[in-house]
Parts: C-alpha cells; sequence; structure tokens
C-alpha cells in the first residue's frame, strides 16, 4: 500500500486524528457557509451535493432506494 493510501485510509477510518481533523475542516466549511450564503440555500447545497454523490456513487440505484423504501417505510 503506498503511502497516499495509507494516508486516505486514515482520513476515513474513524477514531483516528486525521479523521478529526478532516471532520473539523468539514464543520468549519459548513459553518462559513450558513454564515455567508444562509441557511436555506446552505441546504439546497448540502442536498445538491448528496443528489450528485447518488447518481455518481450508487451503481445499482433502483436496488438502493427499494432497500430505504424498506427500511424507514410503513410496516
Amino acid at each position: 500500500m503506498s503511502e497516499k493510501d495509507s494516508f486516505f485510509k486514515k482520513v476515513f477510518t474513524k477514531g483516528t486524528p486525521h479523521c478529526a481533523v478532516a471532520c473539523a475542516l468539514l464543520g468549519i466549511a459548513v459553518a462559513l457557509l450558513l454564515l455567508w450564503v444562509g441557511v436555506w440555500r446552505t441546504l439546497l447545497m448540502v442536498a445538491l451535493v448528496a443528489v450528485g454523490a447518488f447518481i455518481g456513487g450508487v451503481k445499482e440505484k433502483k436496488e438502493f432506494l427499494n432497500s430505504l423504501i424498506e427500511k424507514f417505510g410503513r410496516r
């Protein structure tokens, strides 16, 4: 494993100092967005980023959505 891969593994592993710093930076970015553009625009940006991540990151979209509906839907 290369040094670059090891660094990113540490960043995305909960409980590591690298992850703590990354989450703190993310928190600062969200706080600044809330101050500069407001709550509703920030929420819109977060929603659009989530939709983009879903479109780009989920291979089987229909199956994923069906599993979410089963998980959170009425029983």
